[in-house]
C-alpha cells in the first residue's frame, strides 16, 4: 500500500498542494483528474468551512492499494456533518459534495476529536 501525509495550514495554497501530494501515489493515468477534483473539493472545503482561523491544520492522507484510492481529508473546525448541498444551476458554489457524491465510489464523514471527510474511488476497469 503507497500513502502520503501531509500537514497544511488552513489557508487556499492548501488546494494546490494537496492535488500535487497525491501525485505521488503513483495513481492510474485515468483517475488523476477525477482524485485531483475531489480532493481539490475536501480541501476547500475545510479551508472555507472548517478553519476557523489560518493558523489551524488540515491533514490530507491519500492512500492506494489494488488500484483503488482512499482519500481523507481532516480539519479541526466544528463537527457538523457533511451534507450535499441543493445548488442551483446558476449557483457558482456550494457543489463540492455533489461532486463527491457524483464522481466517488463511496465517501463519508467521520468525527471523533476532529472532523473528517474521505472518498475512496476503485480502480480503473
Amino acid at each position: 500500500m503507497r500513502g502520503v501525509w501531509r500537514l497544511l495550514l488552513a489557508r487556499p495554497d492548501a488546494v494546490p498542494e494537496a492535488r500535487h501530494a497525491v501525485g505521488e501515489l503513483g495513481l492510474q493515468e485515468e483517475q488523476v483528474p477525477t482524485v485531483e477534483l475531489l480532493i481539490s473539493e475536501l480541501v476547500s472545503n475545510a479551508v472555507l468551512h472548517g478553519a476557523r482561523d489560518p493558523h489551524e491544520s488540515i491533514l490530507v492522507h491519500a492512500t492506494r492499494e489494488d488500484g483503488r484510492v482512499c482519500v481523507r481529508v481532516c480539519d479541526e473546525g466544528p463537527s457538523a456533518e457533511a451534507e450535499v448541498a441543493d445548488a442551483e444551476p446558476l449557483d457558482t458554489n456550494g457543489r463540492g459534495l455533489q461532486l463527491v457524491d457524483a464522481l466517488a465510489t463511496r465517501w463519508g464523514t467521520e468525527h471523533d476529536d476532529i472532523k473528517c471527510v474521505w472518498f475512496e474511488l476503485a480502480a480503473a476497469a
